[in-house]
């Protein structure tokens, strides 16, 4: 005998209808609110903003680390070092002669562990040293900003009369934020060698 229709209408109004059956009324509207959600999610719009601001926040703090570097490894701010020479015009072929070199601080910090050295060229000697040794180097320490320091270097001129000689001279010294780094400043001298008066 087939169903009448009440009696099909009773049964989809049953407790015990299947969950693929959604009943009508205030659950059917729920999954309809859900259902646009549901399509975001599955279309692959992103949930949330949490990964885009980990980036920024990544990339602000690796720039700010990499101007905190630069700045701690740098030397001083501004001019820093100045090397000038006091030499005579000119000397004579065998004639000793005082080469001095002055370095002046120009900047606004400490200049940590400075060296000076002195390199020669042929024909000119440190009085007192083996005639083949061209460079000599004097610890000078700290210099304060402001500051000058000037070491004197005692000369011999052996060889190569009327000619000109060039003398270089270099200071090394660390900045104070970081004494692991080193800074150089180099600078050149030229002098006029003549022949021994006779």
């Amino acid at each position: 005998m087939p169903k009448e229709r009440g009696e099909e209408k009773d049964y989809r109004r049953s407790p015990w209808m299947p969950a693929r059956y959604p009943a009508p009324g205030p659950t059917a509207q729920a999954n309809g609110k859900q259902e646009p959600q549901l399509k975001k999610i599955f279309a692959g719009e992103p949930r949330g903003r949490g990964g885009v601001f980990f980036v920024k926040i990544l990339i602000v703090f690796l720039v700010v680390g990499a101007i905190a570097f630069f700045f701690y490894t740098r030397g001083p701010r501004g001019e820093r070092v100045g090397l000038e020479f006091v030499k005579p015009s000119s000397v004579l072929l065998g004639e000793p002669f005082t080469f001095s070199v002055s370095a002046s601080n120009y900047s606004d910090g400490i200049l940590k562990n400075a060296k000076l050295s002195v390199r020669l060229p042929e024909g000119i000697s440190f009085l007192g040293q083996p005639q083949n040794q061209r460079v000599m180097e004097q610890a000078i320490g700290d210099i304060g900003p402001g500051s000058v320091n000037q070491q004197s270097f005692n000369l011999i001129v052996t060889s190569g009369g009327d000619s000109v000689k060039r003398i270089e001279a270099k200071l090394a010294y660390s900045p104070p934020q970081n004494t692991s780094v080193q800074f150089e400043s180099a600078a050149e001298a030229d002098l006029a060698v003549g022949q021994p008066a006779v």
